[in-house]
């Protein structure tokens, strides 16, 4: 990457293949019960957020490197259960509950991304995969769409950094760069 090259990035947890299988079946029970515009993440795009950055060069990724290498995050299991529809984002995904070691995660990482001059995104965060984009349906419609029969338990043992790259067949998610968490 030369020196002005800019990636779009994001820091996230990927997705067991069990988690993957488990989601994209829900992906295909939920299918017929929307419109045909929506936009169903790929199966090999699911994961779970853990902060967002925006464009970022190389020396931001050494200084994004040291940093979390310094933290020994820790391991730790999340589920999601609930469907939820955040209409300003037109996104359809699954939520729970935020788990007090991701929690740390995400905080920590706010404070990186404040500290770095990255974006710093003015929701809270909420743990969350999203399954499908461009979601226009009304709220009374999604609230009668099936509900997940089982909580999706994501295992993180890893932090993984993601460049997003746009592609004639849609986004393409390119890990860059793993930290082990701390068992």
């Amino acid at each position: 990457m030369t020196k002005n090259h800019h990636k779009r990035c994001f820091i996230a947890i990927a997705l067991s293949e069990s988690n993957r299988t488990q989601l994209s079946q829900y992906q295909q029970q939920l299918m017929p019960h929307l419109s045909i515009q929506v936009s169903a993440v790929k199966r090999e795009n699911l994961h779970l957020t853990a902060a967002f950055l925006g464009k970022i060069s190389s020396d931001q990724m050494l200084q994004i490197d040291r940093y979390i290498t310094e933290q020994h995050f820790s391991a730790f299991e999340q589920p999601l259960q609930q469907l939820a529809y955040w209409p300003k984002a037109k996104v359809l995904c699954i939520q729970g509950d935020v788990e007090k070691a991701l929690a740390h995660i995400a905080h920590s990482l706010k404070l990186m991304t404040s500290h770095l001059n990255l974006y710093q995104t003015q929701h809270e965060f909420r743990p969350h995969i999203s399954l499908f984009r461009a979601v226009s349906e009304p709220a009374a419609l999604i609230d009668k769409l099936p509900a997940l029969t089982e909580a999706i338990n994501t295992k993180a043992r890893h932090l993984t950094l993601y460049e997003s790259i746009s592609s004639t067949q849609g986004l393409i998610y390119k890990p860059l760069q793993q930290w082990p968490l701390q068992p």
